[in-house]
């Protein structure tokens, strides 16, 4: 998973330098500013939470795991990341964020329930990308051209 830094420029907040305890992602960046308009109350489903809690100082861990999948071939190009653990669908390597960050060492002599966990979220968010996504067998070939 990359670690990029993300900015966030809140004048009204009197913190600097503020730091995730976890993995965050651009999908948390609507819920978080929801939640800061309107608290609690929103009441649509994100795949994102809302970071306030955490930028606001109250730590705990990610209430969600982060399911990141590239292109059209499913499990393939599919990874799990999860307080401090990630599965890598590609590779079929489980690795310990926490003491391996630059996962270098699969740990598939991990911790059963958490490589079966992993592995449960991987596989339903693949079975719900096939049920509600069309099929696409291949790239097209040429492109309509404007006029």
């Amino acid at each position: 998973m990359y670690r990029v830094p993300g900015i966030l420029h809140w004048p009204s907040l009197n913190r600097t330098n503020i730091q995730t305890s976890f993995p965050a992602t651009t999908v948390d960046i609507v819920p978080t500013c929801l939640g800061a308009i309107q608290g609690n109350a929103v009441d649509v489903e994100f795949d994102g939470i809302n970071l306030l809690p955490e930028i606001l100082g109250d730590k705990k861990l990610r209430s969600k795991p982060i399911v990141l999948q590239g292109g059209y071939s499913g499990s393939r190009s599919l990874a799990v990341v999860d307080n401090g653990w990630k599965y890598n669908g590609k590779t079929r390597e489980y690795f310990d964020l926490e003491v391996d960050p630059f996962e270098t060492t699969n740990q598939k002599r991990g911790p059963s329930y958490l490589r079966t966990y992993l592995l449960n979220i991987a596989s339903s968010v693949v079975a719900d990308y096939k049920r509600n996504c069309p099929k696409v067998t291949r790239a097209p070939t040429s492109y309509p051209t404007r006029r």
